[in-house]
């Protein structure tokens, strides 16, 4: 049973959380079965349902969390898989690629900028013939490095959340 992807009465870090699929590390620790079966049925669900870029899960930020995490556990959620499910998740993934890709450089300063060129990085990585991807997400990268950590290691913003926000999606990376 599949829930809705834009629940009421949730904020907007909930929200990112939810259409970043981070939690598929926590179906992946569960080891079992049901948890693979569980991630697979969510995401072929969240491709079905989430077709229109207006969502709030077409945001930059949240897309490149999203390809990153597709990618990441790839291996787990899709062993076992029938064509069909294949044939969903990769369409969804070019998809969201192309579209993050395109829009990257409207993404707001600041960590999620980071999440977005991983996302890039991932896509640019796990899709055949696209070193563009690659390439952007490594220029992006260099560069927001420069502008977000400072000569003495910390944030731009001075954060320690943001600092080690930054520095998870660095070593991820």
């Amino acid at each position: 049973r599949h829930h809705s992807w834009n629940p009421v009465g949730v904020g907007q870090k909930w929200l990112k959380n939810l259409h970043s699929f981070n939690w598929l590390r926590d179906l992946r620790a569960m080891g079992v079965d049901e948890a693979r079966i569980a991630a697979r049925g969510y995401i072929a669900h969240w491709a079905s349902e989430n077709k229109s870029r207006q969502d709030y899960g077409w945001a930059p930020d949240v897309m490149g969390g999203r390809l990153a995490m597709w990618a990441a556990h790839f291996d787990f959620f899709s062993a076992g898989a029938e064509e069909e499910f294949y044939d969903i998740f990769f369409a969804s993934y070019a998809r969201q690629a192309r579209i993050l890709h395109a829009q990257i450089g409207q993404c707001k300063k600041g960590v999620g900028r980071l999440e977005a060129i991983r996302g890039l990085l991932y896509a640019g990585i796990t899709l055949e013939g696209r070193r563009d991807y690659i390439l952007r997400a490594l220029d992006m990268l260099d560069c927001e490095l420069k502008e977000q950590i400072l000569p003495d290691g910390g944030h731009v913003s001075r954060s320690p959340q943001a600092l080690l926000e930054s520095l998870m999606i660095c070593l991820d990376i």
